[in-house]
């Protein structure tokens, strides 16, 4: 990388790591390296959003989001859901445009999307540990050291979200400062807004995730493996 820090930040390449790879590879160098770069963020946002088509088809199943009857539609001949698909794909096309409006939005967009995965995540774990109902483990668990871990994974998440909120500088002026609290709180807002809204709010309507397998059908599959385990 050498010393030439500035050098390598005002590169007009526009970007400090392909600057590094063109002064020690150059031209065709870089490009080798950074198709390889390219092939995995486009393989990152693959696989993210078919994580995240996912849970927009489990929530629309369930009728909790806007245009469910539409985002749960799936494909006739492969099965998968492609509204969900295109919708989270849309999603995601008009939240990357906030990157023409400079930097600073551009970290508060990354930055709250750090914070909402932590928030999803300590979610779960505040309930596993504070629900005040009796915890039915699993076939995998982690035994005595279960609410141990998952108090860790809390304070862990806690603390990353307060290190994500803080600016760079101690004494940030409005074009340095991080908005990303501004961000996760206006989607929070908008979240409780939508639940909880007089007449048409979720609380009026939403009855919790629809049953996939009936009380018959559970039996049946229950036989089922009975049967494989005997036979095995």
């Amino acid at each position: 990388m050498g010393t030439d820090l500035e050098n390598i930040v005002a590169s007009p390449i526009g970007q400090p790591l392909a600057a590094i790879l063109f002064n020690s590879f150059g031209k065709r160098g870089t490009l080798a390296v950074w198709s390889i770069v390219v092939f995995v963020l486009f393989s990152a946002i693959a696989n993210t959003i078919t994580a995240s088509s996912r849970q927009i088809w489990a929530f629309s199943r369930d009728g909790a989001l806007p245009f469910s009857s539409y985002l749960y539609r799936r494909n006739e001949k492969t099965g998968t859901p492609i509204y969900a698909v295109c919708g989270s794909a849309l999603i995601a096309f008009v939240a990357g445009l906030i990157v023409f409006a400079g930097p600073v939005a551009n970290g508060a967009i990354f930055s709250a999307a750090v914070i909402a995965q932590n928030i999803s995540l300590g979610i779960p774990f505040l309930c596993r540990l504070f629900g005040g109902q009796e915890w039915v483990p699993g076939v995998f668990n982690l035994g005595r050291l279960g609410p141990v871990i998952c108090m860790v994974a809390v304070l862990w998440m806690t603390f990353s979200i307060a290190i994500l909120s803080f600016p760079e500088n101690p004494d940030p002026e409005a074009s340095g400062m991080n908005y990303a609290v501004l961000v996760v709180g206006g989607w929070l807002f908008l979240c409780l807004l939508y639940y909880y809204f007089p007449v048409y709010g979720g609380m009026y309507w939403f009855k919790g995730p629809v049953a996939n397998v009936s009380v018959m059908e559970k039996e049946e599959l229950d036989d089922e493996k009975l049967g494989v385990e005997i036979i095995t």
